[in-house]
């Protein structure tokens, strides 16, 4: 289509639907769809005739056609759903009325533009307006989820034509694709569209970061594309011998995976950023038996030939996901690299992309997707708060879950996710089982509540009326539904505690402070409440929540008539995040923060280092002002930051480093193999470098030896030097940056 046509005249119309249709899919080739959409294409173009599109300055009816370009033939809707993606901003942006969508193309077009404009026009003037119109789009897909599927559409197109928008919209949209609409793609299993929202969001929000990956990637397919290369052209050659139709095709992984597997200190030759895919024809589709069989008459033909990696494999053929998708996805060895394989059909190869295929057409996401929101928003006072119900539906959605089958004692099958414990199963079977369950037997062996179950386990529930949730399930919980369960049942009741250490404590204090209300809490909050409880520092309040000295219920209360008093100014605040020794002690700015504008912090700005994140100076990072008017730094990268722009977005603004900035907290982790005298070399280089060590914690076992550094350093440059040099420190296999988003488990 020519982007450059500027008249909007009856030739343009033309034109313009010719392409449209031109375009579309073959199911949309008979003359009575075609009279249907040039009916609604007519009416949109009239109401759109005066407009514009901001940033091509193209004619804005360009935008509702390539809307209803995606709904047909990326996401695959029928004729109905074309229509209202056609008139999807008829209401919201003309002078025409729903009663007009209802008079001239019937209640079923006209309900679905009723919902796209509900969405888009919801205002509580107590609520976050940005929260509340994601919660509306939300709670629509258990009623139609043909809305939230146009909503997908009407994103996509605008982060395909995002060129030439203000900076600071662009990272709105960013937080918000990766918050909101990524999770919802995924869970709907459009899995193209998934990926490309990933990947145009992380190219616009961290553009640097973004063409660093986009590089690294690059050259590493330079080396890799010649061996997976005749990978293939081997690997066709033995697979003919099977006498099945196939094809073997490529699939990327999307920048934006690469990237979290680099966050998470993962070398860049370890992630898999592109499989090997075995398509293949199914000589007898309607027969199950038939299938599994000819999977593993592939899989043994390749593994006879090429090594396999243990502990690799993943068998979704036997073991379908939720989704319906089916698949026996594992890893070979060719000349010395790692290659990913997937064994799919050619049904399940369309279901990988869309969601759906001709014969799976019943998207099996939705109904999943609808269960989660519907239990989400049927809880008492959980969805009351919009940013609430949203992070909660993040944490949710974004969960990576592999499946496990276990047996009830009357061999009925419950299909859960990978280390689910009986605590999930008990909460499968039924609330009110899972409220009072106190062990299980798996087989003829009693087991405690954290127990994870593998495949086969047979699953016999023991419980007590007296017993109740324990705070401590939430940390190891695994299925929506228990963690929802859990969480409606501690917004109704106050509980006991256990006794546990500190990181219990910790664990415990955050995740219900999560639960229970939409504030992060920071030192501003965390001081306060050591005070308020006469308590020695925060590791004392978080041993006394854990010995049940003090009662979530009680702390939460504190905390929540506290967090009224600082806002209305009547306590002093404090400047960065609590580790060691006294607060630095700030007084709050009137400050304003503008999307559109980037925001300069220097040592004249008072601002908050956000703990979640730890960023230092020459991070790609953004502020947010909260209603206290105090600014937290979170970097582009943090959960924390794509949450605060997806919800509050008029508050966040990109931030401009100055140079004149008191070191920063980080933490470092070092790996390697043990000798003797590494942790002096590595404490006399850092001090060479004038860096403040807060801390040391070394782990060694097996010769294996591991180290984290908690310093103080100035910024990202001279962060990025020392580690180089520590990494030629010798025995010192790689340095990496960690911070409480990404440091896992790194004990040995």
């Amino acid at each position: 289509m020519n982007e450059n046509i500027i008249p909007i005249d009856d030739e343009y119309k033309s034109k313009l639907f010719n392409w449209f249709y031109k375009n579309l899919n073959e199911s949309f080739k008979t003359a009575e769809i075609e009279e249907q959409l040039k009916y609604a294409y007519d009416f949109a173009f009239v109401a759109h005739r005066a407009q514009r599109r901001k940033t091509t300055k193209e004619p804005f009816i360009v935008h509702p056609v390539s809307v209803a370009l995606i709904v047909a033939n990326e996401i695959g809707l029928g004729v109905i759903s074309v229509v209202a993606a056609l008139l999807h901003d008829v209401v919201e942006d003309t002078h025409y009325t729903l009663e007009t969508i209802i008079d001239r193309f019937g209640s079923d077009v006209a309900d679905i533009v009723a919902g796209l404009t509900k969405i888009t026009n919801v205002y509580n003037a107590k609520s976050n307006v940005q929260a509340e119109t994601f919660k509306k789009m939300l709670l629509s897909i258990p009623h139609d989820p043909r809305v939230v599927f146009i909503k997908l559409a009407d994103r996509l197109h605008n982060m395909r034509t995002m060129e030439g928008m203000p900076q600071g919209t662009i990272q709105i949209k960013a937080g918000e694709n990766l918050y909101v609409y990524v999770p919802v793609a995924y869970k709907l299993g459009l899995y193209d569209i998934k990926n490309e929202l990933e990947d145009s969001s992380f190219k616009y929000a961290q553009p640097q970061q973004y063409e660093s990956v986009v590089k690294s990637v690059e050259a590493l397919r330079k080396i890799k594309d010649p061996i997976t290369q005749d990978f293939k052209n081997e690997l066709m050659r033995i697979l003919v011998k099977t006498r099945l139709t196939c094809k073997i095709v490529t699939e990327k992984k999307s920048y934006y995976y690469v990237s979290q597997g680099l966050s998470a200190g993962m070398p860049i030759e370890d992630i898999n950023y592109e499989a090997v895919r075995v398509v293949f024809q199914e000589s007898d589709s309607d027969s199950r038996e038939n299938t599994v069989g000819e999977h593993f008459k592939l899989y043994s033909s390749i593994i006879v030939n090429f090594p396999e990696r243990e502990g690799y494999r993943n068998d979704y053929v036997v073991k379908p996901k939720k989704n319906g998708f089916q698949a026996l996805v594992f890893q070979v060895n060719y000349r010395g690299h790692w290659i990913e394989v997937q064994i799919i059909t050619e049904d399940n190869d369309m279901v990988s992309h869309k969601g759906y295929s001709p014969r799976k057409p019943k998207r099996q996401g939705i109904a999943m997707l609808a269960e989660t929101l519907s239990e989400l928003n049927s809880e008492a006072n959980i969805s009351q708060n919009a940013e609430e119900l949203l992070g909660r539906f993040h944490d949710l959605a974004t969960s990576e879950q592999k499946t496990i089958f276990v047996f009830t004692p009357k061999g009925d099958i419950q299909e859960l996710p990978l280390d689910a414990t009986v605590i999930d199963f008990a909460y499968g079977v039924h609330t009110d089982v899972g409220n009072h369950c106190i062990g299980a037997y798996v087989g003829s062996k009693f087991v405690p509540l954290d127990y994870k179950l593998k495949t086969a386990d047979q699953v016999t529930i023991f419980s007590s009326a007296s017993a109740r949730p324990q705070q401590a399930w939430l940390h190891f919980v695994k299925t929506d539904r228990a963690k929802i369960k859990i969480a409606a049942y501690f917004h109704r009741n106050s509980t006991n505690v256990a006794v546990r250490p500190l990181e219990e404590g910790r664990k415990i204090f955050h995740n219900y402070m999560r639960t229970h209300t939409s504030i992060i809490p920071d030192v501003i909050l965390l001081k306060e409440l050591i005070k308020h409880f006469h308590l020695l520092n925060g590791d004392d309040l978080y041993k006394r929540i854990a010995n049940q000295e003090l009662d979530m219920k009680d702390v939460y209360e504190a905390a929540a008539n506290l967090r009224k008093v600082i806002r209305a100014g009547k306590q002093e605040m404090a400047d960065s995040v609590a580790q060691n020794g006294e607060l630095p002690m700030l007084h709050p700015e009137n400050y304003k923060v503008d999307s559109k504008v980037p925001f300069r912090i220097d040592k004249t700005i008072h601002f908050i280092a956000s703990g979640c994140c730890n960023p230092l100076c020459g991070d790609d990072a953004v502020t947010f002002l909260d209603d206290d008017n105090i600014l937290y730094v979170h970097r582009r990268d943090c959960v924390y930051a794509q949450n605060h722009t997806a919800t509050d977005g008029k508050h966040t603004a990109q931030v401009e480093w100055g140079d004149d900035l008191e070191p920063m907290l980080t933490t470092i982790q070092l790996l390697g193999t043990d000798r003797q005298g590494i942790i002096r070399d590595v404490s006399l280089l850092i001090d060479s470098w004038r860096v403040n060590i807060q801390s040391i914690e070394i782990s060694s076992r097996d010769k294996i030896f591991s180290g984290i550094i908690k310093m103080y350093i100035k910024n990202t440059t001279l962060l990025e030097k020392l580690s180089l040099q520590l990494g030629q420190i010798s025995n010192i296999v790689s340095v990496n940056r960690l911070t409480p988003n990404n440091n896992k488990d790194w004990r040995l």
